[in-house]
């Protein structure tokens, strides 16, 4: 080599410039190095369903919803990321997603990002379900596209369970664990009875008329930061105790959640002296607290306890919660005082248990502190606590009756919200003559034409003309048949309880489209109030066909203003249903007031409609038969006479038939009509009606879970005033909508003598619980199999 060459490869200048490259790679080499140990420094963990935490024991079911913590530890960067949830099971998958704000903290920092999943298997053609698949819920953090942390979890398959579960929100969530020892006659919200437990004959009734004395309780508690800030996180839930918890550990979302837990059906029973200090419950409670007493247990203020549960001799005073009863409130124990009575100490004035509705569901106050209800007086504290906990709305419900029917192709709803459009078939004469013309011209038309011409060989342009001009025929008459306007019809079931201002609210929507298109979904309000609800709902779809499974997986998008379905693929002609929670205002609701006949065994009920909805083809229901009341304008009353013989146990099938046939002899629907939008709005009613009572007699012949219940004493009534937007790309999609007001009634003590113990349990007979019983209850943490990825 020559000298020079050599010189120039040992030059300065070289050197300088080997060096300057050695030391840029060695600098991406280690940014590369600390983009990793940045993301390998993020720690995720998850808990699903109910626990104490992450690293304990997980109690969740399977065909239901499920609430979902995701705890986020050691973030070390800065930025909008992206937390990322797929729930596969089947051929069905659905990713939700929320931005999260990632800021660096130390490793100890936890933030805590919640969600609540679907569980339900949504593959059910001709009815069959396969419960036997295995859920996989994969977690992934996103930042800039890439992937700081990753977890996978595999769920085994539970049965759906009758244990009947409560969340113990009290100082360790341990205190009532001493009640998973005993029998009680309580199964889980609408299920059937238990194959494990016998059906013996008893005083107390409860889902299909039915004792189970042998039907098993479970406890639950949860890490404060995990409690689900939707009330669908609370669908595994039958009653929620709270006592002396650290209410300031919960955001308002979870307070929010919790609220519309008991809006939704469920039971809250609050204890102790902790309702004098302002909470979230405070307007749910059935009193309006005005300060602590002391009592003795001496005091003529426990005779109803010595009388019904042998109370316990004890001289230790104890504080209870002193306030007078508020409108729509009950004493279920004890003795009330009229509210401008001046209390002595030994009074509360409400007695010693009261209750009050709250939307679908009841709050329940017991003026014991948790200390008396504990393991140490534990026969007197089961039964008392078997008492409280029998206290909740448990008669059918339509919410869980249509949300069952739903997953059943035979009936009719899915089919009505598409509209007539959505099923139309041309006759059999157009097919027909359809074909008889295109066979004609496309054969002998055609080759005699072009024979005369001498022109046979155009064949080879004719005969696709001609197949062409047929194929825009077909679909031109397809179209007229099928029709093009995307339309999203609703069905709305508002549940309620007489006297109450709040109202449970259950939508289904089905989104028909002419033409194949991926859609963005999102429900809400033209009332302010209520959609800021929405962004707290998080809906689903009521069910795959067999056209659906081949679609991209439903992305459920979630963020502090809105939830949107992101990109909902429908294809040319077809159908998606979708449900939802709904937000809406009742005003002072269904005013419900009874008086004894003098001189009759019979009652007279007035219901005034306290609602701003014209109300409708309305009818008094109860357990054998039907009323109907006619149209109920705002602040109308109406009276109706009731008979003992009206109650008589009629069991699952009365109740059935009036669910259906009983409310839809109302009904103006005729099948011949024209689709207009009343016919629209009546085609809707009618198979809202067939599915509840098909929904019914389905489930109780068959033993599945859901639809079980008290028969219904209830009053109904229907109104068109649109509750439920849909937007379909951010512009509302046309479509009619019909509402059903479902408002429970609460017999009073003193009607019909014994039949008073129906919606009050503590003036049934007493029956002491001594027995204990092995336990069983949700699947647990072995079931649960968690790996990083």
């Amino acid at each position: 080599m020559p000298r020079r060459r050599l010189e120039s490869l040992f030059s300065p200048r070289r050197a300088r410039r080997g060096l300057a490259a050695s030391a840029c790679g060695l600098l991406g080499l280690c940014g590369l190095l600390s983009l990793g140990q940045k993301a390998r420094a993020v720690a995720l963990d998850a808990l699903i369903g109910f626990g104490s935490g992450p690293n304990a024991p997980s109690r969740y079911e399977t065909e239901t919803w499920t609430p979902l913590a995701v705890y986020l530890s050691g973030l070390s960067e800065r930025g909008a990321g992206q937390l990322q949830v797929s729930v596969q099971r089947g051929k069905n998958r659905t990713i939700y997603t929320r931005p999260v704000t990632l800021q660096p903290g130390s490793p100890r920092d936890v933030n805590v990002e919640r969600f609540v999943l679907d569980f339900h298997n949504r593959d059910n053609i001709g009815g069959y379900r396969d419960n036997s698949e295995m859920t996989t819920v994969d977690i992934q953090l996103l930042l800039d596209g890439r992937k700081l942390a990753a977890k996978t979890f595999v769920l085994y398959p539970t049965n759906r369970t009758t244990t009947y579960n409560v969340l113990a929100l009290t100082p360790t969530g341990r205190e009532l664990d001493f009640l998973t020892k005993k029998r009680m006659d309580l199964t889980h919200r609408h299920t059937a009875p238990s194959p494990e437990s016998p059906v013996p004959t008893g005083p107390r009734h409860r889902g299909a008329d039915e004792s189970r004395p042998n039907a098993r309780i479970q406890i639950l508690n949860a890490d404060p930061r995990a409690l689900p800030d939707r009330a669908l996180g609370y669908a595994t839930v039958d009653a929620v105790v709270l006592s002396e918890y650290p209410l300031s550990h919960l955001t308002t979302g979870q307070t929010d959640a919790l609220k519309g837990y008991v809006r939704d059906g469920g039971l809250l029973i609050v204890t102790g002296a902790q309702v004098t200090s302002p909470t979230f419950y405070a307007e749910m409670l059935p009193i309006r607290p005005m300060g602590d007493s002391v009592v003795d247990t001496n005091d003529s203020f426990c005779a109803p306890l010595k009388a019904r549960y042998n109370w316990p001799t004890r001289r230790d005073g104890w504080s209870l919660p002193v306030g007078v009863l508020k409108p729509g409130a009950r004493t279920l124990l004890g003795r009330a005082r009229e509210s401008n009575s001046i209390y002595p100490d030994w009074n509360s004035g409400y007695g010693i248990v009261a209750a009050r509705p709250y939307g679908s569901g009841v709050v329940v106050l017991s003026a014991l502190p948790l200390s008396l209800l504990d393991a140490t007086n534990p026969d007197f504290a089961a039964t008392y606590w078997q008492d409280l906990l029998r206290c909740g709305n448990d008669a059918l419900s339509p919410r869980d009756l249509l949300q069952g029917g739903a997953a059943h192709p035979w009936l009719a709803l899915p089919d009505a919200l598409a509209g007539k459009q959505a099923g139309n078939t041309p006759a059999f004469g157009v097919v027909a003559g359809l074909l008889l013309i295109y066979l004609v011209i496309l054969l002998p038309v055609s080759y005699f034409l072009l024979k005369r011409l001498d022109r046979r060989e155009l064949a080879w342009v004719t005969m696709p003309l001609t197949v062409g001009a047929f194929a825009v025929v077909a679909y031109g008459v397809a179209s007229s048949i099928k029709g093009h306007t995307l339309t999203a019809h609703r069905a709305v079931v508002l549940e309620t309880q007489a006297n109450s201002d709040q109202a449970a609210g259950y939508a289904q929507t089905t989104l028909y489209s002419p033409r194949r298109a991926d859609y963005n979904i999102a429900f809400g309000s033209d009332d302010p109030q209520a959609n800021a609800a929405y962004s707290r709902f998080t809906p689903g779809e009521t069910m795959r066909s067999e056209t659906a499974r081949a679609l991209a997986p439903l992305t459920i998008e979630q963020t502090d203003t809105a939830t949107t379905l992101r990109g909902a693929q429908v294809k040319l002609w077809d159908k998606r249903s979708f449900e939802t929670p709904v937000a809406a205002n009742i005003g002072q609701g269904v005013e419900a007031t009874f008086r004894a006949l003098p001189g009759q065994h019979a009652l007279e009920v007035t219901l005034v409609n306290r609602t701003p909805y014209r109300l409708e083809n309305c009818a008094l229901v109860t357990p054998l038969c039907a009323f109907p009341l006619q149209t109920l304008p705002p602040g109308e009353t109406r009276r109706q006479i009731i008979w003992p013989e009206n109650f008589t146990a009629g069991g699952q099938a009365s109740t059935s038939q009036n669910l259906g046939a009983a409310w839809e002899k109302t009904l103006p629907y005729r099948p011949d009509a024209p689709e207009s939008s009343e016919e629209t709005r009546a085609l809707i009613r009618a198979s809202m009606m067939q599915t509840l009572g098909q929904e019914t007699q389905y489930r109780a012949n068959y033993d599945l879970p859901g639809g079980y219940g008290k028969p219904a004493f209830a009053f109904v009534g229907w109104f068109y005033d649109p509750l439920l937007q849909v937007r379909l790309d951010g512009k509302a999609a046309p479509g009619e909508e019909a509402n059903l007001l479902f408002a429970h009634l609460t017999l009073p003590d003193n009607a019909f003598g014994a039949r008073q113990a129906r919606d009050n349990p503590f003036v049934s007979p007493t029956a002491f619980i001594t027995t204990d019983a092995p336990t069983t209850g949700m699947h647990a943490n072995p079931g649960m199999m968690g790996a990083n990825r």
